[in-house]
């Protein structure tokens, strides 16, 4: 059975720069996972480049029209 998780790449303290080695090390771990990163395409793009990585069926990249940052209140 496969399992699909969404992440918000984006959030976080340090965002993409965390959420995307981590969700590599995690593919490596579960081959019947799918992990769909949300949030910027640009930037997913770019740091999963740093990684040696592009988008794949388990990796994919789903962009986010918004995002809140750290600073911004809940509501």
């Amino acid at each position: 059975m496969t399992i699909t998780i969404a992440l918000d790449a984006m959030g976080g303290d340090h965002g993409p720069t965390v959420v995307v080695p981590a969700a590599l090390a995690v593919l490596k771990k579960r081959a019947n996972l799918q992990l769909i990163l949300v949030g910027k395409p640009d930037v997913l793009t770019q740091e999963l480049a740093r990684h040696g990585v592009t988008e794949t069926a388990a990796l994919r990249i789903h962009p986010a029209s918004q995002s809140v940052a750290m600073d911004e209140p809940p509501a």
